[in-house]
């Protein structure tokens, strides 16, 4: 791949810390973890799609109706 930034081999852990913000964009961005894990309130300013179940407080909403 050209234009590309890869960092690889021993690194166990990478730490950013800032002060205000983190922008990341792109065309898209992929993350890619057994577990996801946010810490604070999560806003999507848009669609969400999940191909498994959702959960809320351990109850999965996937089955909410009105």
């Amino acid at each position: 791949m050209t234009h590309t930034l890869t960092v690889k081999g021993g690194i166990e852990r990478i730490v950013i810390e800032v002060a205000v913000g983190i922008s990341l964009k792109g065309k898209t961005i992929d993350l890619t973890a057994d577990t996801t894990t946010v810490n604070g309130n999560l806003e999507i300013n848009g669609n969400a799609h999940s191909t498994g179940s959702m959960l809320s407080d351990g109850q999965n909403s996937s089955h909410h109706s009105h």
